[in-house]
């Protein structure tokens, strides 16, 4: 069984005001770069999350049967997931360093963001082989391509976490799973499969999937 996973993603955050300037989308190959910009107490930001993602498993099993040969099962599926969103909500971020009611850093409560709006894109491949080793008719090859989409005024199931530390003045930021609600309406199986394959699940294109 082979399984690989691939992630390309740019979060930006884009300071709303004339004032503050925008910060460049982050890649993985691209460090930031920073325009200076007029201080400013409280600063909102508007947050962007775009990104593509690619899912696949190679799977080969001889179970074996009492009194005959062996079943071989095959699978050789993959799916693939786009995303180009927007947060509903401003990430606020307060003047660092500055103590609040409870005498710590403001920043401290920065959470980050949830809840987005925008285009996703799933899609999978099922491609199965049964080869029974008892009874031949059994015998069952399931193919397919199923996919699932949003519209860019959709919304979306995503978030943005943000979280502060005092002692370095820097902040980090993690993007979480941004194609949950388009997963959640991608079908599990082909539409004409009928019965599930004996001894082979109906799909094994989900991210994050693991034996």
């Amino acid at each position: 069984m082979r399984r690989a996973a691939g992630l390309a993603v740019a979060v930006a955050l884009l300071a709303s005001g004339t004032a503050a300037a925008p910060a460049a989308p982050a890649r993985h190959d691209v460090p930031y770069t920073v325009k200076r910009a007029p201080y400013r107490a409280d600063v909102r930001f508007a947050v962007t999350y775009t990104g593509a993602g690619l899912w696949r498993t190679d799977f080969h099993a001889t179970p074996p049967n009492d009194g005959g040969d062996p079943d071989t099962n095959d699978a050789h599926d993959f799916s693939t997931q786009t995303w180009k969103v927007g947060f509903l909500e401003r990430l606020e971020i307060p003047a660092c360093g500055v103590p609040d009611l409870d005498n710590a850093d403001a920043c401290d409560a920065v959470e980050g963001v949830a809840g987005a709006r925008g285009a996703t894109r799933a899609t999978g491949r099922v491609d199965h082989t049964h080869v029974d080793g008892l009874y031949r008719q059994l015998d069952r090859v399931v193919m397919c391509r199923v996919q699932k989409h949003t519209k860019p005024t959709r919304k979306v199931d995503a978030g943005v976490d943000v979280t502060y530390s005092s002692a370095t003045k820097a902040f980090a930021v993690t993007a979480r799973n941004p194609v949950v609600t388009v997963l959640g309406r991608l079908p599990t199986a082909c539409p004409d499969q009928g019965d599930s394959i004996d001894r082979i699940l109906d799909n094994y294109f989900t991210p994050g999937f693991s034996f």
